[in-house]
């Protein structure tokens, strides 16, 4: 609890890269992971961190933490969080950055239809996201995932889960992937209206 403080700390400060610099020199970093490095690819992500946080300029400690682990392997980030007995927000979001930077590789495709990577990427929190659109090192997989915080996820169909039992659809599972099909459509620029959703709903129904 008192590393878990004191790390806390660090990366409440104005430039932790520092702090963490000079702790990897002293060995300390090792301590706590023996793969866990302060480098400058690290001290330029936490820069760009800063920047994406303007105007006040201060990451939340959470994203600071996802950065720092996120060159670890997936055991590395579980030992990481039973040694420094994290909190439930705080390892969750160690994890999903880790299993969002698995997907790296498929995010990083050229033409991906957007109904693609609102799968690949929704349901991950905001510390994931902006973990690995800032470490992700693919600038296809970066503006993919950008794409997705400023677009996509804001995109839903104009018909409801009560409009789809008007139009016949019984109550059950079937209205959410019905409901997914129109999100998809939509994404994809397939359905534009109420009314093209309408159409395509009764000819699948």
């Amino acid at each position: 609890d008192r590393v878990r403080h004191e790390l806390e700390c660090v990366l409440k400060e104005e430039l932790p890269e520092k702090v963490l610099r000079r702790a990897g020199e002293l060995g300390v970093l090792g301590k706590l992971n023996s793969s866990l490095r302060c480098d400058d690819w690290l001290a330029e992500t936490f820069v760009q961190a800063r920047e994406r946080s303007l105007p006040d300029g201060l990451p939340p400690p959470e994203l600071y933490l996802a950065l720092l682990c996120y060159r670890l392997m997936e055991s590395e980030v579980e030992q990481m969080i039973t040694y420094l007995r994290l909190s439930r927000t705080a390892a969750q979001a160690l994890r999903e950055t880790i299993a969002l930077k698995d997907k790296i590789e498929d995010l990083s495709f050229h033409g991906l239809p957007p109904s693609r990577i609102f799968e690949l990427v929704h349901g991950y929190g905001l510390t994931a996201l902006t973990a690995n659109s800032l470490a992700a090192g693919s600038a296809t997989a970066v503006d993919h995932i950008e794409l997705y915080l400023n677009v996509l996820r804001h995109v839903h169909p104009a018909l409801s889960g009560d409009d789809l039992k008007k139009l016949g659809v019984p109550a059950g599972p079937r209205i959410k992937e019905l409901l997914q099909l129109l999100r998809g459509a939509r994404l994809d620029g397939k359905v534009t209206s109420k009314k093209e959703e309408e159409e395509m709903m009764r000819g699948l129904i």
